[in-house]
C-alpha cells in the first residue's frame, strides 16, 4: 500500500507514483518505514523521495499529481519536518517544468505570510533559495519572476518597522543578525552574472 502522504483520501493515491520505476532496494525501505511514526522514519521517506524524482519530470509529475508538493509546502510550517520538506521542495523547483517556478513562488510566499519575528522559517526558506540558485542559474531570473525581491525585502523593511516600535527587543535577538545576514546573501547571490536581476534592481 502506497503512502497517503497526509491525503485524505487515499484513494488519490497512484501506487505507480512510488513503487512504479523506483528501485527495488528504495521500495522495500519506503515500505517499512511508512509503518514508522517517527523523525528517522520521515527522513528517511524523504531521502527516498528525493533521489526518486531528482532530475526525472515524469516522477516529480507524478509526486505533484497525487499532492505531494501541497503536502511538503504544509510540512514547512513545522520545526520538526522543514528541513525534510525543503529538501524535497528544492528538487521539485530544480526540475524543469511549468510547476517549478509555481513551487518557488509558493515557498517564497510561505515567507511572505510567516510572522515577521519567524527569523527561523525564513532563514530555511532563503537557504532553500541559496541552494537553488548554486545548483541552476536560471532559478535567479524564476526568483525575480515571481517577485522574489519584492518578497525578500519587504521581510527587511518588516525587520526595520519592528526596530522602531521597540518589539525587536522583546524577540530572540539570537535569531535576528543570521536573518539578516541571510537576506542580504540571497541578494546579492540572486544579482551575481544575472542582469534580469541587475536591471530590475537599478529600477
Amino acid at each position: 500500500k502506497p503512502p497517503s502522504f497526509g491525503l485524505k483520501d487515499e484513494s488519490q493515491v497512484d501506487p505507480e507514483l512510488y513503487y512504479g520505476e523506483a528501485p527495488e532496494a528504495v521500495v522495500q525501505g519506503i515500505k517499512e518505514m511508512v509503518r514508522k511514526d517517527d523523525l528517522i522514519g520521515r527522513a528517511r521517506i524523504i531521502e527516498a523521495l528525493s533521489d526518486f524524482v531528482a532530475g526525472n519530470k515524469s516522477n516529480a509529475a507524478r509526486f505533484r499529481g497525487a499532492g505531494g508538493a501541497r503536502v511538503l509546502f504544509g510540512m514547512v510550517a513545522s520545526e520538526e519536518t522543514r528541513a525534510l520538506a525543503l529538501k524535497l521542495i528544492v528538487q521539485l523547483i530544480l526540475i524543469d517544468s511549468p510547476q517549478s517556478q509555481d513551487d518557488l513562488s509558493t515557498l517564497l510566499e510561505i515567507m511572505r505570510g510567516s510572522p515577521p519575528t519567524a527569523y527561523k522559517v525564513k532563514s530555511e526558506i532563503l537557504h532553500s533559495c541559496l541552494d537553488l540558485f548554486a545548483a541552476k542559474e536560471i532559478v535567479k531570473d524564476h526568483f525575480r519572476e515571481v517577485q522574489g525581491f519584492v518578497i525578500v525585502i519587504s521581510s527587511l523593511v518588516a525587520l526595520a518597522d519592528l526596530d522602531r516600535s521597540g518589539d525587536v527587543v522583546a524577540c530572540d535577538n539570537d535569531g535576528v543578525i543570521p536573518f539578516v545576514r541571510k537576506i542580504l546573501e540571497v541578494l546579492t547571490a540572486a544579482l551575481r552574472n544575472c542582469p534580469g536581476n541587475m536591471e530590475t534592481m537599478r529600477k
